[in-house]
């Protein structure tokens, strides 16, 4: 059974500039991309956008001000160490 990972991404903008941040590791590492991440258990999509933006850029905004604009779905990679 394929399983999937639950994540927020968001970018940040004002007119038309757009803030990113540079990946640190993982998939995409040292690429340009919004702020995001997984959410947590229990927490919604807006409060895990507040969270992420919070943790990774130090800004403070409100969930009420997200727009969404696309849904991907990322397949859960488990890995095995035998």
């Amino acid at each position: 059974m394929e399983s999937y990972i639950e994540c927020v991404l968001c970018f940040l903008t004002q007119g038309e500039k757009i803030l990113l941040a540079r990946k640190k590791r993982h998939l995409g590492v040292g690429a340009w991309n919004g702020y995001g991440g997984r959410l947590e258990p229990g927490e919604t999509k807006g409060n895990a956008i507040t969270r992420e933006l919070r943790e990774e850029a130090k800004i403070e905004v409100e969930s009420t001000a997200a727009k969404k604009v696309a849904v991907n779905k990322y397949l859960s990679l488990v890995r095995v160490t035998i």
